[in-house]
């Protein structure tokens, strides 16, 4: 099955003509129900920067004549990185192959005119919050060019080294001694055999892992609860033999926090959308519904704690009052460290977080359902019977990680524990 999240791509080089659709009208259509009808014939469509600015100025009335052009620069990147993240891509996709297959025309149109919709608002909302971020970063530009030059070169500036690497390779990145000036590891990790005892929970709570709950509600396929966890990652090279300042641990709160999109939001008490979720589960059909309501067990427990919840909207939350630390390297015997010069390790601090969208709770005429979960890390999608089982059996190869330290009393943590907790930690006393 083709993901439209996958294939809306984008290029920054050249200039290609816009392909114009005329759908019963004379008037061409908007941009954006252009790319849903290019989607549709192509499953793959190529967006240049001319005509993500002609989305911008046509469907959100931006005036590039009075922008500066890193203003321009900022729109684009952003557009860039949201027009392929919007969570209906699937939905969208699933509803498309299935109204092909029915030759159902008059069904495609009418979930356009209301994809349209929905998309034009998600855009809406992140235009609205560029706009002040772009006029701010070129008002930045110009109180920087505008320093004494004398007092800038005076100042020290850090240095930043961007690497690309996955998980596995940064935990072992760094060789603690450097070896005849070599400070990266170079040599290929064996991988060791290891059976870890992993909770549900703490997968769930694990880095990069994705929950969807779709319903089919008469002919449409709805996205009515996801879930991402979205952990945020500091990372700073230090050499331990100097004197290393601690970070300073810093109180986050753990409320949870509405992302205003610009759609319409109505207040439910947060039993009517734990009942919806209920009904979701009673509809699972067997013999996959055990495993599969243990996910819904998950998304209620969590929301429970909420006393009303506005939808349909997407939240986010921090899981934890303060950030851990810890320090990843490769310990190498054969190494240049006689000297005690250095003893070099790459600092990580983690505040856990994670992203969720609420659906509309009017689920009248849902006929089925599904729920899936998703290791970004590796793309790979897990659903159907045997759905907890299969987590267990792929989580298994994440598991070995190195333990957390609480930045605000020092406990030492290991990652399985913290993730089975929710990421939640008391500091002592207790």
């Amino acid at each position: 099955m083709n993901s439209y999240s996958e294939v809306v791509d984008i290029t920054s080089d050249g200039e290609e003509e816009q392909r114009q659709s005329i759908a019963g009208t004379n008037e061409p259509e908007k941009p954006i129900m252009s790319l849903f009808r290019r989607l549709i014939e192509n499953d793959k469509t190529l967006l240049t920067n001319l005509q993500i600015l002609q989305i911008l100025k046509i469907e959100f009335n931006v005036n590039f004549k009075n922008l500066q052009l890193l203003e321009i620069d900022i729109y684009l990147s952003v557009m860039k990185r949201f027009l392929k993240d919007w969570p209906e891509w699937d939905a969208f996709d699933q509803a498309i192959n299935q109204y092909k297959k029915e030759n159902n025309q008059n069904a495609i149109e009418m979930m356009l005119k209301s994809k349209y919709e929905e998309f034009k608002s998600y855009l809406q909302s992140i235009v609205d919050t560029t706009r002040p971020i772009a006029k701010k970063a070129v008002e930045d530009v110009v109180d920087i060019a505008n320093l004494d030059l004398k007092d800038n070169k005076e100042k020290q500036s850090d240095v930043t080294l961007v690497i690309e690497a996955n998980r596995s390779q940064l935990n072992n990145l760094i060789l603690r001694h450097p070896k005849k000036g070599m400070l990266f590891n170079g040599n290929k990790q064996e991988k060791t055999i290891k059976s870890y005892i992993l909770p549900l929970d703490a997968i769930l709570n694990w880095w990069n892992v994705q929950i969807q709950v779709r319903v089919k509600v008469k002919h449409d396929i709805i996205l009515y609860y996801s879930r991402e966890t979205k952990h945020k990652l500091k990372h700073t090279l230090v050499n331990k033999v100097l004197r290393v300042q601690s970070p300073i641990p810093i109180e986050s709160s753990l409320q949870l926090q509405i992302k205003y999109d610009g759609r319409h939001k109505t207040t439910v008490n947060t039993s009517v959308v734990t009942n919806n979720l209920q009904r979701i589960a009673s509809m699972l059909g067997q013999p996959d519904a055990g495993e599969s309501r243990c996910i819904i067990d998950f998304i209620v427990k969590e929301i429970g704690f909420e006393e009303k919840l506005d939808v349909p909207a997407y939240y986010k939350r921090t899981l934890s009052k303060y950030a851990y630390k810890r320090y990843l390297y490769v310990d190498n015997a054969d190494s240049d460290a006689v000297d005690k010069k250095y003893d070099v390790q790459l600092e990580e601090i983690i505040t856990p977080t994670f992203q969720m969208f609420v659906g509309d709770c009017d689920l009248e005429g849902m006929t089925t359902c599904e729920v899936n979960v998703k290791c970004m890390m590796c793309d790979v999608t897990f659903t159907g019977m045997n759905i907890v089982e299969l987590l267990k059996d792929h989580f298994q190869e994440h598991a070995s990680e190195k333990p957390w330290t609480c930045l605000s009393c020092g406990i030492e943590l290991p990652m399985i524990e913290l993730a089975d907790s929710w990421w939640c930690h008391r500091c002592p006393p207790y």
